[in-house]
């Protein structure tokens, strides 16, 4: 420890050549068909645009209009950390005087190819290495004319595919529905098809029903007798609500089947607390041609509420029972999901397994697993499920019942869906998410790291579109979701990316190497000084920062009160204080924020290494990354590195210029404490102020005082391995080589005006560590 008590809280991406006047152009840049050689050395060179036809990538660069030395004009990620990425754009004028960009043209050479989010991408070749600056869709291809009808062109404005996932309105459906319709289907799933429900029906139906749907395309309804009570139980994480049976019976029909292996049936089940029907039957299962041709579980009130598998043949002669079986203690008043299972023994022919699984949907150590055997020769078809059959079940819910002709004997390829993902990680819920939708999507993670965002789980996946379950993912990790510049991709950072970076890229004003002024602006677009982070389906947690200039405070001490309220998705509500710690946080840093930072990329172009380096490094740095600037000159700026990390950015592409005005925010709130680092590893004071005044601003000892020494707090370190360190007092920082005194006040040893700032100090002014520690979300 640097000084005194730990004060950290846990704060925790045309050629045209014109008769009207209009500027020539030089040749083609390209070589023709897409094929772009990565040639040239050190410098520069032409500008790339391409659309994915015919199989490949052909390249259309010499149809771009070129008007102010601008060709391309892409914008990509936000205005700051508080706003949601928005779809990357790229937006270009096309030559169409010979129509071969008219979409219904059946004259024109892309004929039949151009249409609706055909594939475009912008590159630049610089330093003998081609740079992808965009890869996206071309929505529309409008054509337009000049009052001649000569000049006859496109205007391209191509997203990344964010506009097209965001475009739709309609939900997703419930986890559990996507479950068994999805995941044994997807690729992305390691679950073998056969696996996959013969029938299957959800009994998400609204209230007025007359019918449960079946959940297949082309499945069959179940036939409803009597009037269950349609989506009234909602105790199902992962289901939308589902009907309480109130004496009714559904039975449904399972298409012909061939390749039985096994018969499964799932189903979620909710019993009163106070119970239901004694010896009523849940579900049954007719299987004919096999030794159990019905498989029946039922409801007994025995052992305060359990369960009871049975098997009979065809003759309707029991084969088996499993006898009572239940939660412990009882099986009322807990919502679960059930497997049943009949597999022929994988040791012993002649012999048939039996298998129940049920695991609560609110507390899944809450579980129970019941198996036997019978003497059996084969297995049979599923032809007909039916639920209730005996009318006996008045306040009992079910639903989703799904039937298999291959009995998986895997529980949790469908509890996860279940109990709604809960306590899913970010990183996990966004390759999921994206994986069932086969959207490809890329989650950056520093090497070592563990598992990214494994200190955050994300709450239940609620019923919503696709484009608002994944935007909870970057809302509550509080990291950018973007776009991949290179490939059709989502990008998400994860927050070991985002902590203590080195700069990606460092810009010196000393050395013209802006293209346009640097404005600060202290203004109070990102104050938030009063958070309440509520977590959804749970509670909530406020915390206030009430001292300091960002504080609640009326002005000069403050800033006043700005509230504001974050809606996450949270595994429980434990995480709450650290979430709202991390935001208030970010939202009290007391640094300017530079919106718009500009470069010029073709003013270093160039052979020497410094131009190399600087050339690449701007072609790299890319959303989520800090961008520092040094020797920012006049009063108007601090005296010390400017650190951003750019939420977005603009740029204008002409044939050989390149401009980029980044959008950036401050870097600060992303510098987290770091056992041992002689940086990042110190605890700040608890408050210390210096004893006495030093009017020269030169003094090499300084008396500081521990503002609570008297009751407790812990004094500065005078450990010779924890120096030097750097102190902040009104502004000027200062290195600390040694403190000596065993009691308040302590004697520093310091070299003064590390930042350049040469001041006088006065009594009682703060000192404060000019790195504190801050705990990482």
């Amino acid at each position: 420890m640097t000084s005194s008590a730990v004060a950290a809280a846990s704060w925790g991406r045309a050629k045209w050549k014109s008769s009207l006047g209009l500027a020539a152009l030089p040749g083609p840049l390209m070589s023709p068909a897409g094929s772009l050689p990565d040639g040239g050395t050190g410098d520069l060179t032409g500008l790339a645009v391409e659309i994915f036809i015919n199989s490949a990538w052909t390249d259309i660069t010499d149809f771009v209009y070129y008007r102010g030395n601008v060709g391309v004009t892409i914008t990509r990620g936000r205005a700051d950390e508080t706003s949601q990425i928005q779809p990357q754009t790229a937006k270009m004028i096309l030559n169409n005087r010979d129509g071969r960009f008219s979409v219904r043209n059946p004259g024109g050479p892309y004929y039949g190819q151009l249409g609706r989010n055909t594939p475009l991408r912008v590159s630049r070749l610089a330093n003998g290495i081609r740079r992808y600056r965009f890869h996206g869709e071309v929505p529309a291809w409008p054509t337009a004319s000049d009052i001649s009808g000569r000049d006859v062109t496109v205007t391209v404005i191509a997203s990344g595919m964010l506009r097209r996932l965001r475009s739709g309105n309609q939900p997703l459906r419930s986890p559990l529905f996507r479950a068994f319709t999805i995941r044994y289907t997807n690729a992305n799933y390691n679950i073998a098809s056969q696996f996959a429900p013969v029938a299957y029906w959800p009994c998400e139906d609204g209230a007025s029903a007359t019918q449960i749907a079946s959940g297949l395309n082309g499945g069959t309804a179940m036939v409803v007798s009597g009037s269950p009570k349609y989506a009234t139980n909602t105790e199902f994480p992962g289901s939308a609500a589902v009907p309480q049976l109130n004496g009714s019976t559904w039975t449904g029909t399972v298409p012909t089947v061939t390749g039985v292996t096994g018969n499964a049936l799932w189903l979620l089940l909710s019993i009163p607390v106070a119970g239901d029907t004694n010896n009523s039957i849940i579900a049954r299962m007719e299987t004919p041609g096999g030794t159990v041709a019905r498989l029946e579980l039922s409801y007994t009130t025995d052992l305060d509420g359990s369960l009871i598998l049975k098997g009979y043949d065809a003759a309707g002669a029991q084969v088996f029972t499993s006898g009572d079986f239940s939660f412990l203690p009882t099986i009322n008043g807990i919502p679960c999901i059930i497997g049943i299972r009949l597999n022929p023994d994988p040791a012993i022919p002649g012999l048939i397994d039996w298998e129940v699984d049920l695991t609560s949907v609110v507390d899944t150590n809450n579980s129970g697993g019941f198996i036997g055997s019978f003497s059996g020769s084969s297995i049979g078809t599923p032809v007909r499920i039916t639920i209730n059959p005996g009318g006996g079940l008045i306040g009992t819910a079910v639903g989703h019942v799904a039937c298999q002709a291959a009995a998986d004997d895997v529980l949790e390829a469908n509890l996860d869906a279940a109990i709604g993902w809960v306590g899913e990680t970010p990183s996990s819920r966004i390759a999921r998410l994206c994986g069932e939708q086969g959207v490809p999507a890329v989650v950056m993670s520093t090497p070592g790291a563990g598992d990214p965002g494994d200190e955050t789980t994300m709450g239940t996946q609620t019923v919503d579109t696709f484009a608002a379950l994944l935007q909870q993912v970057p809302d509550t990790l509080f990291t950018p979701l973007s776009e991949a510049r290179d490939q059709l991709s989502l990008v998400l950072r994860d927050k070991s990316t985002m902590y203590n970076q080195a700069a990606k890229l460092t810009l010196d004003m000393a050395q013209n190497q802006l293209s346009g002024p640097l404005i600060p602006l202290d203004d109070d677009q990102l104050a938030r000084n009063d958070v309440t982070v509520t977590r959804k389906g749970g509670s909530a947690y406020e915390l206030a920062q009430t001292s300091g200039t960002m504080s609640t405070l009326p002005p000069p001490d403050g800033i006043g009160v700005y509230p504001y309220n974050y809606d996450l998705s949270l595994g429980d509500d434990s995480q709450l204080p650290d979430q709202a710690g991390w935001r208030l946080r970010s939202g009290t840093v007391d640094e300017p924020r530079y919106p718009r930072i500009p470069v010029n990329i073709r003013r270093f172009a160039g052979t020497s290494a410094t131009s190399v380096d600087l050339t690449n490094a701007l072609l790299t740095i890319d959303i989520g990354d800090r961008l520092d600037v040094i020797n920012p000159p006049g009063p108007e700026f601090p005296p010390d590195p400017i650190s951003q990390i750019v939420q977005g950015y603009t740029e204008t592409l002409g044939n050989f210029e390149h401009d980029i005005v980044f959008n950036c925010s401050p870097a600060s709130p992303w510098n987290v404490g770091f056992i041992d680092d002689p940086v990042y590893g110190h605890a700040d004071t608890d408050g210390s102020t210096l004893a006495g005044d030093y009017p020269l601003g030169t003094e090499a000892t300084l008396i500081v005082a521990t503002t609570g020494a008297a009751t407790g707090s812990p004094l500065w370190t005078t450990d010779s391995t924890d120096f030097p360190f750097d102190i902040n007092v009104g502004g000027e920082r200062i290195t600390v080589t040694n403190i000596t005194g065993a009691a308040s006040p302590q004697a520093f040893t310091v070299t003064r005006s590390v930042n350049g700032v040469v001041k006088g100090q006065t009594n009682n002014t703060d000192v404060r560590l000019w790195q504190p520690m801050y705990l990482s979300m």
